[in-house]
């Protein structure tokens, strides 16, 4: 959930840990049937890259001052294959699958989809 997301980073934080050298995005679920968070989003978009995106998002002020002190940070996005067969259709702007038919493996496709478009991003703006 966010909210875990967020405790992590506020215990991250708390610590005093400012160094990153890597972050590796690599959670991930396949539910046969669909879930949904607390926060009422699909579980599989959530924890395979909404999780991941809020992540990147809130250690990326450690891992670019890593990058500057260091010379170096990495950011791995792991993702599968099965991206290969999605569309981008629908992606943006039905991205936990509420409107459509639950299938596992098209909601485990899209969000790796979602993470190889995250991936390319984070490549252009890094």
């Amino acid at each position: 959930s966010r909210d875990s997301i967020h405790k992590f980073v506020a215990i991250w934080n708390a610590a005093g840990i400012d160094r990153i050298d890597g972050l590796v995005l690599n959670a991930g679920v396949m539910l046969s049937v669909r879930e949904e968070t607390s926060e009422g989003v699909e579980m599989t978009m959530m924890c395979n890259h909404f999780g991941h995106f809020l992540l990147t998002h809130l250690l990326r002020p450690a891992l670019e001052k890593t990058a500057e002190e260091h010379d170096e940070a990495r950011i791995v996005v792991v993702s599968s294959g099965l991206h290969k067969s999605m569309s981008c259709k629908g992606l943006l702007t039905d991205p936990d699958t509420e409107l459509e038919e639950y299938g596992m493996f098209k909601a485990y496709g899209k969000s790796k989809l979602a993470n190889m478009l995250f991936a390319h991003e984070l490549s252009r703006q890094l």
